[in-house]
């Protein structure tokens, strides 16, 4: 494997428009988590992504590249991801390097992955059910396959609130990242990178309607969203700032999860209240899962609101059984967007330029995914950026 060493994106073609991959099985989960099981670095060019049986899988982006599909292909053109035998597009075991998250106790599952903000620490969030635990691992010593590369670890029990929600690190301040636990507190933690120890370093009080949370683009704030979709913003220490409410017109719907895109603009994932009822599964109901963008500005509550049904995802053909929640995550500077649901199949990478096309051109069907924007604060030069990942059944 090759050396680890930064590379410029224009060098790596790591994100090519309407491609698709097939990269694991089918993950199952508690329906109340949000998960997030997949990053990128554009700094090393390199992709990071969990598996409930191999642990954490890394491969090089190009070779995605070279063994992508593209997603124009007319049906009788598009092979079934589910059938293994024919798929030539199935991750080759020579090519992909997976590290055990835990040698000692496979019981683990990953849950959550995420990326500082210089991208040379891979944040890993496991789960056995009654414990929660976080490993920090060197990037650069993954990517170069080296055995000692895990820097430090904090294990979380009932004392947290029993599970852990959400985890994201601050997009300027590389040691500083936040979680969520399940009574609803958030904590801000820090990495200390000379006795390689994780420190508390800010609390909230306990909230059981807290959802969800993400960072301002240039950290200042840490984004709280209730399950009804309305916000409160922290400082870094947890002091409570600016609280607007929500911008949903449907009031049964519940906020999964949020990114805050650019200036006041939020991104929000919501799912209808019924989707837990099990008469009411995702076969007969398409508008489960659907985007809302939402406008704050100074002295109003929102100016501007678009909201998107899921069409990017086949949720047709989902089971009865397939329950599944919005994950986000995005890749800083490039303002990709990795969006999936829990219990799906697929991952969808989303990005572009502005959600401001009509709806009939907001979405562009392709066979294996939709190619959909999304607003940025700068002036990319990639357009219509698309990246679908395609996971095989076990």
């Amino acid at each position: 494997m090759e050396e680890a060493q930064e590379k410029e994106m224009d060098n790596v073609a790591s994100f090519k428009a309407g491609h698709s991959f097939t990269v694991a099985g089918k993950q199952y989960y508690d329906t109340s988590q949000s998960i997030n099981l997949l990053v990128s670095s554009n700094r090393y060019g390199h992709v990071f992504y969990a598996t409930q049986n191999k642990g954490l899988a890394i491969l090089p982006s190009s070779y995605i590249d070279k063994n992508s599909k593209h997603l124009t292909k007319t049906l009788e053109e598009t092979v079934d991801a589910d059938d293994t035998a024919n798929n030539d597009n199935v991750s080759d075991e020579n090519d992909i390097y997976y590290a055990p998250f835990m040698s000692t106790n496979n019981s683990y599952v990953p849950i959550w992955l995420a990326l500082n903000s210089d991208e040379t620490i891979l944040s890993v969030l496991l789960s056995d059910e009654n414990n929660w635990m976080i490993i920090l691992y060197d990037v650069i010593k993954l990517i170069q396959m080296i055995d000692n590369s895990t820097l430090c670890s904090m294990s979380f029990s009932d004392s947290v609130g029993g599970t852990i929600h959400s985890l994201a690190w601050n997009p300027v301040i590389n040691n500083l990242f936040a979680l969520m636990d399940g009574s609803g507190s958030v904590y801000t933690y820090e990495y200390d990178t000379n006795i390689k120890t994780i420190k508390n370093s800010g609390k909230s009080e306990q909230n059981e309607d807290n959802a969800c949370l993400c960072w301002s683009p240039k950290g200042k704030h840490l984004v709280v969203a209730n399950y009804d979709g309305s916000i409160q913003l922290y400082e870094t220490n947890m002091k409570l700032g600016n609280a607007y409410p929500t911008a949903n017109p449907n009031s049964s719907a519940i906020c999964v999860n949020i990114l805050w895109l650019s200036a006041k603009t939020f991104l929000f994932g919501y799912c209808n209240s019924d989707i837990d009822d099990t008469e009411n599964n995702l076969d007969n109901n398409e508008e489960n899962f659907y985007l809302l963008s939402a406008t704050y500005e100074k002295h109003k509550n929102t100016s501007k609101i678009l909201i998107y049904n899921d069409l990017f995802f086949d949720v047709d053909s989902s089971s009865s059984d397939i329950q599944g929640r919005y994950f986000f995550s995005s890749i800083t500077d490039w303002k990709v967007i990795f969006c999936g649901l829990t219990k799906s199949a697929k991952v969808n990478v989303l990005g572009g330029n502005e959600l401001s096309p009509p709806i009939d051109r907001a979405f562009e069907g392709l066979q294996n995914g939709y190619l959909f924007y999304v607003p940025t604060y700068k002036d990319l030069k990639l357009k219509k950026l698309f990246f679908g990942l395609q996971c095989n059944e076990d």
